[in-house]
């Protein structure tokens, strides 16, 4: 996909109505063309052109809510539930702007009542040791608890962990080595996944390599999102929102997936780029 559709996205001037005919797109209007193209394959079998067009009409639609959700610090959407988003965003489609707080809490609820339960079995047949599965099972029992103050701390702990432990590597760590684990690991999965839009994989290079673990200076009034130093060095103390809770939760979510997808071969590739800049 060579076109840049964030381009023709003007995401601060959309409204609930419009995202939410972008996401029906990607669920009814995707399957009834395709329907409509399987039925004339099968009556008169044609060129293939309209199950082409059926196609790059849903990979336009993908990729303009990924860009969105991408633009507010969520992850990409390769695991979520789209369709049943569809559904909380239709709930709040009364001509309201798209605005971070609406974002926010059409996914904390979408999270809460069916998201939650999909990661909670999902975690207990994650690839990783018993320990860290155990680890991760109490951090969403506290979430079920509110103790967003708690489980975020150990979640950014346990996602550094993550990036290490992935790719094997041995040695001390550091954020230049932290930001190569990232930068190949989602430029693999990118490879595999070619369907967005190639500025929105940068934008979430970006958050996991400076904007999860910006500087920052005691004292500073301008504290935004999820900052790793400022939490971890006892600055921020208004961290322990729901929000940050879900949005972390999800990050660390999709991190492990595409970790998990590295062959043998790219860790090894990974980890050999790791030693020879340390």
């Amino acid at each position: 996909m060579k076109n840049n559709f964030s381009q023709h996205i003007r995401v601060n001037k959309l409204d609930f109505n419009s995202i939410y005919k972008n996401i029906e797109d990607i669920n009814s209007e995707f399957r009834k063309q395709i329907f409509e193209s399987m039925e004339v394959l099968a009556e008169s079998m044609p060129s293939l052109v309209e199950l082409k067009e059926a196609l790059e009409s849903f990979t336009d639609n993908v990729a303009k809510i990924n860009s969105i959700f991408i633009r507010y610090d969520y992850p990409p959407i390769d695991y979520i539930d789209i369709h049943e988003v569809m559904n909380y965003i239709e709930m709040n489609s009364n001509q309201q702007q798209i605005t971070k707080e609406n974002i926010n809490l059409i996914m904390t609820r979408y999270f809460d009542e069916i998201h939650f339960n999909h990661l909670e079995s999902q975690v207990a047949t994650y690839n990783l040791p018993q320990e860290e599965i155990t680890i991760l099972k109490e951090i969403l029992d506290g979430y079920k608890h509110g103790y967003y103050y708690l489980i975020i701390p150990a979640l950014l702990a346990r996602l550094e962990g993550l990036i290490f432990n992935s790719v094997n590597y041995k040695g001390r760590t550091s954020y230049y080595l932290f930001n190569i684990v990232i930068e190949e690991t989602i430029n693999k999965y990118k490879s595999n996944h070619d369907y967005y839009v190639d500025d929105d994989y940068d934008k979430i290079k970006e958050y996991y390599k400076y904007k999860l673990k910006s500087n920052f200076e005691f004292g500073d009034g301008n504290m935004n999102g999820i900052n790793r130093n400022s939490i971890m060095h006892g600055y921020d103390n208004k961290y322990g929102t729901k929000q940050n809770a879900v949005m972390l939760l999800l990050h660390f979510e999709y991190l492990y997936h595409c970790l998990t997808k590295l062959s043998e071969n790219e860790k090894k590739d990974i980890c050999n780029k790791m030693q020879n800049k340390k």
